[in-house]
């Protein structure tokens, strides 16, 4: 595979759509690559949750706008000018290990659709989910190994590889803390920015870092993108909030989040800042054993008289520019930090 060949060099006339798609295609070639001598249940499975077949192993049509964290770091590394072949590779291994948490979240709150299909955890249960996970992140790592058949540097590569384990450590904290909220009234919003930043914030400042890395050795230039990504993953969390929040004021979506009482950024601010009467009236409904239709309804009545949705909104886009901001003092061109800023939002809009 020439990966090169999908990643055209040049920025001018390009859509943000077709950039898009050529970094899905790179990223799924690679992860092709990866799982081609790979055959066996285990591997149906994993197929599965990437979405390339169904429950029974038969090709399907390959789900859109499927690669997230992967394309953030073949964003910047594009913009960069990096080695796209190193930056497919990363890339591919940042896919494959936000597979495994996706697969686990599912199991740890029992959701049972995921993209509009079955969970892992829902056809095959939660102990073959679990290993379905645990496979994804070693192939993730494996991806990232192979790194060393490039003219990569071994330094970059030890840097590469403990900045990987290193996320996942703080991702797994963040995962803590929100499942610690479910139980819980007393969540602040600066609680709440503790988890978004562990939880997801981590994710996007690898993504951003990595694809940094292949390029540049200056900490504080890492650093920059390190803090860029982790304020866009922050972001990106809040947006999912509000994402999952009006799709469950649709008589047709059922809140799974909100029923499993996940502590949203617009919840967590009417928790923090209503009035005495709105904290007593959530905390009734959170402290009910199993919530449901009725209360996730009320609920989303709370939020708007609230105004927490808007709060929510405004606190995204303030992370957002604050984001932007980290990278103001690279020695990059102009262009190329438009070119991060049109294709962050674009990456981030089709992914909600």
């Amino acid at each position: 595979m020439n990966t090169r060949d999908n990643i055209n060099s040049s920025r001018t006339n390009e859509t943000s759509e077709n950039i898009y798609a050529g970094f899905s295609k790179a990223i799924n070639e690679q992860i092709e690559s990866i799982l081609l001598d790979k055959n066996g249940n285990l591997y149906d499975m994993i197929r599965y949750q990437l979405g390339w077949v169904d429950s029974l192993g038969n090709s399907v049509s390959p789900r859109n706008h499927s690669f997230l964290l992967g394309s953030f770091c073949m964003m910047t590394g594009k913009s960069l000018n990096s080695n796209m072949t190193q930056i497919a590779l990363i890339a591919a291994s940042l896919e494959l290990i936000y597979n495994f948490t996706k697969v686990h979240e599912d199991v740890q709150e029992g959701i049972p659709r995921s993209y509009n299909r079955d969970s892992v955890w829902w056809v095959w249960g939660p102990g073959q989910a679990i290993n379905v996970g645990d496979g994804l992140y070693a192939l993730g790592k494996a991806s990232l190994l192979q790194l060393s058949n490039t003219n990569i540097t071994s330094d970059k590569l030890l840097k590469l590889l403990r900045l990987f384990d290193e996320t996942c450590i703080e991702m797994c904290e963040g995962y803590y803390l929100d499942l610690t909220f479910q139980e819980r009234i007393d969540v602040s919003i600066t609680s709440y920015l503790k988890m978004a930043s562990s939880k997801t914030g981590s994710l996007f400042a690898c993504s951003m870092e990595a694809g940094s890395l292949t390029r540049f050795e200056d900490p504080i230039t890492l650093k920059s993108f390190r803090e860029c990504g982790r304020k866009l993953g922050i972001a990106y969390q809040i947006r999912k909030d509000l994402a999952e929040l009006a799709n469950g004021s649709r008589k047709s979506h059922q809140n799974d989040r909100v029923l499993n009482k996940k502590k949203l950024y617009p919840i967590v601010h009417a928790l923090e800042h209503g009035n005495l009467p709105t904290k007593r009236e959530l905390g009734n409904i959170f402290f009910k054993r199993v919530l449901d239709g009725d209360d996730a309804s009320r609920i989303l009545e709370i939020l708007e008289k609230e105004n927490s949705m808007e709060v929510a909104e405004k606190a995204a886009s303030e992370y957002e520019l604050q984001a932007m901001n980290h990278l103001s003092t690279v020695e990059i061109q102009r262009d190329q930090l438009d070119y991060i800023e049109t294709m962050r939002n674009y990456i981030t809009r089709v992914n909600i």
